[in-house]
């Protein structure tokens, strides 16, 4: 990991803010790094690790190294760390370097951290969405490609986002309409309206607990495991190695995924759709007495098309929040095997948090329709 370092003299100390590995430092950095802080004049200078993702025994000597350093040129130093394994470490083997201190309640450092927090946060958009633009160009474009088809990684997306999440997506869809005609039946029957257990289960999972159900299982599975892979690539550099032969990363790691998700996805929804009402069909079959007929015959009096086809627009665009999100994640993978779980455990919180937001946006849009 490339070692970064920066000085930002402020009024009341100078901060030295380190970044990437130290052990990584070049010949002669450090030297370097002291002689960029200005003269002894009253300030502390204080060393700030919190862009430091990993600090072992080697970086802790280059650390007394620099500590060493800015002392001998008349400085007071202080260090500045949040990571509590950081402090362990230090604590181990940096015995010529000063206790960690946590950073003041200046409110200057707090204006400043608010500042670059929002710069990064409008970075971080920015690549997203740079992102999703490429990803989509991509998996548009690709059929018309001859030779960058990437038809072969499609059906094996296909196969192992589809397939293999059928049993899961089923058992759950079953068990969810068994639940709704369970809850709803105790109340139609109080008004002798049994039958339209049938109306509440169709809808409310062809409209919304399907494609909603189905795409948080699908970025629980999947979007976790294209997150993992790119991201173990990442720090593996092996994302760097396919630029370098001239591969497209996101041609190749993300645009097929988004593809076969656009097809699968709409499809584990419809089997959910199915299943479920199957299971709103057992429980009046078998607790209201309502033959399977006769449920059947409501259901597709109570659920237009317009309803599935409703559902299944959704499931589209659940598809490109999953691959999306955790194409980012992955790409922004850093720190070994922590930073990989760390991105995908993000991944999956990011991917639900927004597939609900685009839900709800979806569910106004399509109720405000006449």
């Amino acid at each position: 990991m490339k070692f970064v370092a920066r000085v930002n003299p402020r009024d009341a100390d100078i901060v030295v803010l380190l970044e990437g590995g130290l052990e990584h430092a070049a010949p002669g950095a450090l030297g370097q790094l002291v002689d960029m802080v200005p003269g002894p004049d009253g300030r502390t200078v204080i060393i700030d690790l919190e862009g430091v993702a990993r600090l072992g025994a080697l970086g802790v000597a280059m650390l007394t190294t620099l500590v060493g350093g800015l002392q001998d040129a008349g400085h007071e130093v202080r260090l500045r760390v949040k990571s509590d394994v950081h402090k362990r470490v230090i604590r181990a083997f940096g015995r010529d370097v000063p206790q960690p201190e946590l950073p003041g309640p200046e409110a200057h450092i707090l204006i400043e951290r608010l500042g670059e927090r929002t710069i990064q946060m409008h970075d971080a958009i920015v690549r997203f969405v740079l992102l999703t633009q490429a990803t989509l160009a991509s998996a548009i474009t690709q059929p018309f490609r001859l030779r960058h088809r990437r038809s072969g990684l499609t059906q094996r997306s296909v196969v192992a986002m589809g397939v293999g999440a059928t049993p899961l997506v089923a058992l759950i869809a079953f068990l969810i309409g068994f639940i709704l005609a369970l809850q709803s039946g105790d109340l139609l029957k109080t008004y002798g309206q049994t039958i339209l257990i049938a109306d509440l289960v169709g809808l409310a999972v062809t409209k919304e607990i399907a494609p909603l159900l189905t795409a948080i299982l699908v970025a629980g599975r999947s979007g976790s495991s294209l997150t993992a892979e790119i991201g173990t690539m990442k720090v593996s550099e092996e994302v760097d190695a396919l630029t370098v032969m001239g591969v497209d990363p996101i041609d190749y790691l993300v645009a097929p995924r988004l593809r076969a998700l656009l097809l699968v996805l709409p499809m584990l929804t419809i089997v959910a759709d199915v299943v479920a009402v199957a299971g709103g069909i057992t429980v009046g079959w078998m607790v209201y007495d309502i033959q399977p007929e006769a449920y059947i015959e409501q259901t597709t009096l109570a659920v237009e098309l317009g309803d599935v086809l409703g559902g299944l627009l959704k499931a589209c665009c659940f598809s490109i929040v999953i691959v999306t999100v955790a194409a980012y994640q992955g790409f922004a993978t850093a720190g070994g095997a922590t930073g990989v779980g760390k991105h995908t455990t993000r991944s999956v919180v990011q991917a639900i948090i927004w597939i609900i937001i685009v839900d709800g946006i979806f569910t106004a849009l399509l109720t405000a329709l006449p």
